[in-house]
């Protein structure tokens, strides 16, 4: 079965689809949407961009078109747990232009959004619901959410639920699905633990895509991708980054780098550079993650800079071109930030940016990946020591730098940060109490005199809870 007539796809569902571009189904979607649409349990590993989205999406509507049904206040037809909420924003988008004409309420709850909406949106009855797992627990357990009248449960990135320790919620949320309930697992990867949970949750589950090993995550990268190593300094990344973002001028770009900080000082410092830039991180609120990602998205904006919060999930469809500012922690991580380029068959072009420091790393990334990368020489502070460094010194350096180089230096900062830090900080607990005994000694020699005072005038000292009896008594003696 090569085209989605040949699916068994509602006439209603199939023009749709075609309405959103798609004219012939990638290899993932003839594997998943025949058995998906009679009902099978599957778990299905494919890398990014093939269209596992469409997948799932195409035989829930199919199936709520096909089977309509009356809304009832908590029940829902379909349940889609995604990871982040970016990536549940970008399913619904999706799930919109699909069932645009056919009269299919969807409804997405998040965190960090207001939940009195999507309460009132449970409340009045809606078929599918696209949540991440927290928010889903918590309006299950208020019973606003009742999954026991869900039909089809789809878990999205499976082993990202993983790494985000997810995966006690996604365990939850199943336990209170029917047992009829029809589940499915999609993801990138797949690991020993996101299979064992599906092997667990499914019903003997129709395995797609899922390779020689189930212990070890499946990395590729497409064909269609170039994926270029950029030999530079450390001191010279920045510098290069400028140089290449002026060389591919009017492309589409994602920048990633390591940190929150470094994201929001490389964006700022492209922008000073006449470059439309916009950058997203987990400071940002939904709100403005979203109006950012979306102004990208149309095309206003041409350089994205973000952390890994945007390596998965977010669906680009017209990248031309993903940079690492540094080698990423994994290899599982190169691909899904390779992943954001090269969707839906198109090319693309990963750079990846190597410092003498990170050598050795992406010797094993590349090893991991079955990949062969081109070397990027084409700028002015390309490194041909770096270049050169064969795998055993790269270790060795790797190695010396983490014990006694790189790292003891850092440490040697951060020692001298420290005293400094500790010495700042008994000078001003010295300042502190110097203050508070001058204020004490002040105000004991104020009372002192203050004693003295009455004592004088008045011949009687200060005693017990009368402030002073002898006033007192002087005062009841002159009304008498």
């Amino acid at each position: 079965m090569d085209n989605f007539e040949d699916f068994g796809i509602d006439k209603q569902v199939l023009d749709a689809v075609f309405s959103t571009g798609y004219a012939n189904p990638t290899s993932v979607q003839k594997k998943v949407i025949p058995p998906a649409i009679q009902g099978r349990d599957i778990i299905a590993c494919a890398p990014t961009g093939t269209g596992k989205t469409a997948a799932f999406l195409i035989p829930i509507i199919d199936f709520i078109v096909k089977n309509p049904q009356k809304y009832t206040a908590g029940k829902i037809r379909a349940l889609i747990l995604s990871p982040t909420s970016e990536l549940a924003f970008q399913t619904r988008d999706f799930a919109l232009k699909i069932s645009d004409l056919l009269n299919i309420k969807i409804t997405t709850i998040v965190g960090k959004s207001g939940i009195s909406s999507q309460l009132q949106e449970l409340r009045t009855g809606t078929d599918i619901v696209i949540a991440t797992p927290g928010r889903a627990v918590d309006l299950a357990n208020r019973d606003e959410l009742l999954l026991d009248s869900a039909e089809i449960c789809v878990i999205d990135e499976t082993d990202r639920m993983t790494d985000m320790g997810f995966i006690s919620d996604v365990s939850k949320l199943a336990e209170k699905l029917s047992f009829e309930c029809q589940i499915m697992f999609f993801s990138a990867t797949i690991n020993k633990i996101s299979a064992k949970i599906a092997g667990k949750a499914s019903r003997e589950p129709l395995v797609i895509d899922v390779r020689e090993t189930i212990n070890k995550a499946n990395l590729e990268i497409p064909e269609n991708i170039a994926v270029n190593a950029v030999y530079v300094e450390k001191d010279k990344k920045r510098k290069t980054l400028l140089f290449l973002l002026n060389e591919l001028k009017g492309q589409k770009i994602i920048v990633f780098v390591d940190s929150k900080s470094t994201a929001d000082a490389i964006s700022k410092e492209i922008s000073q550079k006449n470059f439309d830039c916009v950058c997203i991180h987990s400071d940002k609120t939904q709100t403005q993650r979203n109006y950012l990602t979306e102004k990208f998205a149309k095309g206003s904006v041409k350089i994205l800079v973000a952390t890994d919060i945007a390596a998965r999930g977010l669906d680009f469809c017209d990248v031309n071109a993903v940079i690492s500012l540094n080698i990423p922690s994994s290899a599982t991580l190169f691909v899904h930030r390779t992943g954001r380029t090269g969707r839906m068959g198109k090319t693309g072009k990963t750079f990846c940016f190597c410092s003498l420091q990170e050598r050795f790393k992406w010797y094993e990334i590349m090893k991991e990946a079955n990949c062969i990368s081109e070397i990027f020489p084409y700028h002015p502070f390309h490194s041909d020591k770096i270049e050169n460094m064969g795998i055993d010194e790269s270790r060795e350096f790797a190695k010396n730098s983490t014990k006694r180089g790189e790292k003891s230096q850092n440490l040697e900062n951060l020692e001298s940060l420290g005293e400094k830090t500790i010495i700042k900080s008994d000078k001003k607990q010295k300042e502190t109490k110097e203050k508070e005994s001058t204020a004490l000694a002040k105000k004991i020699a104020k009372r002192k005199a203050h004693k003295k005072y009455i004592e004088q005038k008045y011949g009687k000292k200060e005693t017990g809870k009368g402030r002073y009896k002898g006033l007192a008594n002087k005062k009841r003696k002159k009304k008498i």
